[in-house]
């Protein structure tokens, strides 16, 4: 594969995997980088130097011999941070949004007439009762009377 010169004398050498979606990376690097974000999984080495780097997980240091591994999750974003940029992109929260959503697919599979407790189940309910709890608490009617409707 190529080798990419790094500044300062450093060179990374992506080396061949047999994994989609992940690159391996071997690093002779003395670099430090800023917050940042990967698109794909990776795992590198590192055969000489250092480097510093700032992620999701917070300053990770690595030095000669030591394995790093990246997660294209790790945003740079405190948990904080991230429920307020979700809740003004959405409008609701990350738990309130999931149940809007399970929600809106119980729904839909009633009308395509699943039975209730499968249509729960294939939403992310718990159970069928769990279901009615939010079912209720959204329309105002049970999934059951839903379902009878529209029979």
């Amino acid at each position: 594969m190529a080798t990419d010169s790094a500044p300062r004398g450093g060179a990374f050498t992506r080396l061949p995997c047999p994994i989609p979606g992940v690159d391996i990376v071997r690093a002779d690097t003395a670099r430090a980088f800023s917050r940042h974000i990967h698109d794909e999984f990776g795992i590198g080495l590192i055969d000489r130097g250092a480097q510093k780097s700032a992620s999701g997980r917070g300053i990770v240091e690595a030095g000669p011999g030591d394995l790093i591994t990246v997660n294209p999750g790790e945003v740079g974003l405190s948990r904080f941070q991230f429920l307020r940029a979700f809740t003004r992109a959405t409008g609701l929260p990350p738990h309130a949004y999931l149940v809007q959503r399970r929600l809106q697919r119980a729904r839909r599979l009633i009308g395509l007439g699943t039975p209730l407790a499968e249509a729960a189940a294939a939403s992310g309910f718990c159970d069928q009762s769990h279901l009615t709890r939010h079912f209720v608490r959204c329309f105002g009617i049970p999934p059951g009377v839903y379902a009878a409707a529209l029979r």
